[in-house]
């Protein structure tokens, strides 16, 4: 869509936000997918586009000057249109997600697993199959780490 419009939005997470606003936006994909649709803390910015305006500090409405393919992603190079502070919360850092907001893998006693390290999928197992394919995040097997 960005590609199409040339235009974005870009919601700032702030600390404290729920583990659910990660899967409902950073694991559920899909071209027809509206994220929107079960998430009622949105507004629209004066773009039209929707950003999320509880659990975030701030927000920014973009349009694209410039844009690149890099192979697995396009890199866009954007001017802010439009900004908000929303709140005094802290932004969230990747740190601050893996130690306080991604839930910690847990294993059955005596069980051996693989944890997806974007979600926390489990996978129980002895060892986990080349071609395995996340059902949550849908990413592969690159992306999970053995239990101890």
């Amino acid at each position: 869509m960005i590609v199409k419009t040339g235009l974005f939005n870009v919601s700032v997470l702030a600390e404290g936000i729920p583990f659910g606003v990660f899967q409902l936006f950073g694991m559920k994909s899909g071209k027809n997918t509206d994220k929107f649709s079960d998430f009622k803390y949105f507004a629209r910015s004066k773009n039209g586009i929707a950003y999320l305006n509880k659990h975030i500090s701030d927000f920014m409405s973009a349009k694209v000057i410039s844009s690149g393919d890099r192979g697995t992603h396009t890199l866009f190079t954007a001017e802010i249109t439009e900004s908000l502070k929303l709140s005094e919360d802290r932004p969230v850092t990747y740190d601050y997600y893996y130690n306080h907001i991604k839930p910690k893998p847990a294993m059955s006693e005596g069980k051996k697993g693989y944890a997806c390290r974007l979600c926390g999928y489990l996978y129980e197992g002895e060892n986990i199959p080349g071609g395995f394919v996340c059902p949550v995040c849908k990413h592969g097997v690159k992306d999970f780490e053995a239990l101890k």
